[in-house]
């Protein structure tokens, strides 16, 4: 029987490169060869021709990870997997954008501030990794004619397009394991946490050595009421939409609910209701702020609950630690990949190295943040956790705790006062957390902070509640 075609899938095959025989000069060429080598094996039916459609390499990968991506048939990819220096293979699958589009909340002042304090990022280096679409007209000089610039103006700008006409898939994506090779020659990865709040459980990039960033504005598009037929009158809106906006072609202002509970039982209650909207002044310093933007994602993160995320929010907290966590080093997350159980393969899958075994099985990491799960079954919890923090101020200090248990909850921390009698010392505490559960699945929150003795300095650590989300 003829057909036109034999059902193929683009897969991410993950290789042991020390198996790579010395025939071969490089290890593209041992890729290509061994895709080659399950052409013979294919049974899957013939094309119009009589001939059976051949595997292809779409790419190879050498640095952030070992392996290629190809479109194989399911029989290439059974006989790829008995082939010397397999690891492990997944279908692809296509990523997801995060996107915003200002930075203008930032206030940069070019004499004062971050700018002049960090030389307009002169020597950082900024890794892009984004769409890349091609703008008609785009300058070098920047927006505006060139009298807007980017965040750091001197920052050398290393730029990588990842998204194509044919889509966004993740054999195009370097974020996912590249992260752990930037982490291991000492480089920050930044990622966005997503645009799909504000449900819980949404976040994008909950990777635990990825800094995963929320967003803090709300300034992604206008709304048109163009079509509305509502001239000279009050248009009323009370959809969630609204708070995804910040910018609106005609006058008009965002109320509470509790004050818009008011106006919209005036409005339905009254034959002939009127109002007006008077513009006065601008009202700084409004409080709660900064809030956390209705559209970004949340936690806890699919990929590792344990963990609370986003990591920070933009425009974010100015935060003066003179108390520092320790840093993570490879071997942590490499423990914590063990903890979760992780297979060898797994493991060699992200590190690309032999080198690590799972005989210690940490639970957590060395966060600033302290997240606890509940089950609505369960409900009652008692977790304790571990940290470690250095002394990075005055030589002879000590601060002491002050803990906002979230509500319906105990928090008790040992010892409740850190003495440190140098600077770099290492002080550990425990903090444990009591908690009753409850049947609406509620997440609360609180904090431990520790107040120098002089009160110079605080340092504050989020402290989360949260049911598990079942996102599978």
């Amino acid at each position: 029987m003829l057909v036109q075609r034999a059902e193929r899938s683009t897969y991410i095959v993950h290789m042991d490169k020390s198996f790579m025989p010395k025939a071969f000069a490089s290890h593209h060429q041992w890729y290509t060869s061994t895709v080659d080598s399950v052409k013979s094996t294919s049974t899957g039916p013939k094309t119009l021709s009589g001939h059976h459609p051949t595997p292809r390499i779409l790419y190879s990968y050498d640095n952030v990870l070992h392996g290629f991506s190809a479109v194989l048939s399911k029989d290439e990819l059974d006989s790829l997997t008995k082939t010397p220096g397999f690891v492990s293979s997944y279908s692809d699958w296509q990523a997801t954008l995060d996107t915003t589009h200002t930075t203008d909340f930032l206030s940069l002042n070019p004499d004062t501030g971050l700018w002049p304090t960090s030389d307009y990022g002169k020597d950082v280096i900024v890794g892009v990794i984004d769409t890349g679409n091609y703008v008609e007209g785009a300058s070098f000089c920047g927006y505006a004619l060139g009298k807007a610039r980017g965040v750091a103006p001197r920052a050398r700008v290393a730029m990588y397009k990842v998204l194509w006409d044919e889509g966004r898939y993740a054999s195009d994506d370097p974020i996912t394991i590249a992260s752990f090779g930037a982490m291991e020659k000492g480089v920050l990865v930044s990622s966005s946490a997503g645009n799909e709040g504000p449900d819980l459980g949404t976040l994008h990039n909950g990777i635990p050595w990825v800094l995963t960033v929320a967003a803090g504005s709300v300034d992604l598009k206008c709304i048109d009421f163009a079509s509305s037929n509502v001239p000279g009158a009050i248009f009323i809106f009370d959809g969630p939409g609204i708070f995804e906006f910040s910018d609106f072609p005609i006058p008009g202002v965002v109320i509470s609910s509790k004050d818009a509970e008011a106006v919209i039982k005036y409005f339905k209650t009254t034959a002939n209701s009127t109002a007006s909207i008077k513009f006065q002044q601008t009202i700084v310093g409004t409080k709660p702020a900064p809030v956390v933007a209705s559209y970004t994602s949340r936690g806890p993160a699919p990929s590792y609950p344990g963990i609370l995320k986003p990591d920070v929010m933009a425009p974010g907290i100015r935060m003066d630690m003179l108390l520092k966590l320790e840093v993570m080093a490879l071997l942590d997350y490499v423990n914590l990949l063990c903890s979760t159980n992780f297979t060898k393969n797994q493991i060699l899958t992200i590190t690309r190295s032999n080198s690590y075994s799972c005989q210690n099985r940490p639970f957590e990491l060395n966060y600033p943040s302290f997240i606890a799960l509940y089950t609505k079954k369960t409900g009652m919890i008692v977790q304790t956790f571990q940290r470690t923090v250095t002394n990075v101020g005055a030589s002879a200090t000590s601060y002491k705790a002050i803990v906002r248990a979230p509500e319906g909850s105990t928090v008790i921390v040992s010892p409740e006062i850190l003495v440190f009698g140098k600077v770099y010392e290492k002080q550990s505490y425990s903090l444990t957390i009591h908690y009753m559960g409850n049947k609406n699945g509620t997440v609360i929150f609180g904090s431990l902070v520790w107040v120098e003795q002089n009160e110079k300095h605080t340092v504050r650590s989020p402290i989360a509640i949260s049911p598990v989300i079942k996102v599978w």
